[in-house]
C-alpha cells in the first residue's frame, strides 16, 4: 500500500520546504544586494573618474590660459619698446634729413656770399 503522509509529516515537509525557500530567497536577496552595491560602486567610481578628468582638464586649460595671458603681456611690453625705438629712430632720421637741408642751404648761402665777395674784390681791383 502506498505510503500516506500524516498531517504532522505533511506540516513538517511544508515547514522544511518553506524554510528552504526562505533561505533561497534570503540568499538571492543578499546576492542582489551585493550585485547592486558592486554596480553602484563601479558607477560611482566611473563618474568620479570622469569628474577628476574634467577637473584636471580644467586646471590644464586655466594654466594654459594663464601662460597665454603672460605671453601676451610680455609681447605687449616688447611691442611697445619696439614702437618707442622706431619712433626715436624716425625722429633721428628726420633730424638727419633736416641737417642735410640745412647744410645745403648753408652751402648755397656761402656760395652766394662767396660769389658776391669775389665780385666786390674783382670790382675793387679794377678801380
Amino acid at each position: 500500500r502506498p505510503h500516506t503522509m500524516s498531517l504532522k509529516e505533511l506540516y513538517e515537509t511544508h515547514r522544511t520546504s518553506q524554510a528552504a525557500a526562505k533561505r533561497d530567497v534570503e540568499n538571492l536577496r543578499r546576492e542582489a544586494l551585493m550585485s547592486t552595491s558592486a554596480l553602484t560602486e563601479a558607477l560611482t567610481d566611473n563618474v568620479n573618474a570622469g569628474v577628476v578628468d574634467v577637473f584636471e582638464n580644467q586646471k590644464k586649460v586655466e594654466d594654459a590660459a594663464r601662460e597665454l595671458s603672460d605671453a601676451a603681456g610680455a609681447l605687449k611690453v616688447e611691442a611697445s619698446a619696439w614702437a618707442r625705438d622706431l619712433e626715436s629712430f624716425d625722429k633721428e632720421l628726420r633730424a638727419i634729413g633736416d641737417f642735410e637741408n640745412w647744410v645745403k642751404a648753408m652751402e648755397h648761402d656761402l656760395a652766394t656770399l662767396a660769389g658776391a665777395l669775389e665780385e666786390k674784390v674783382g670790382a675793387g681791383k679794377k678801380k
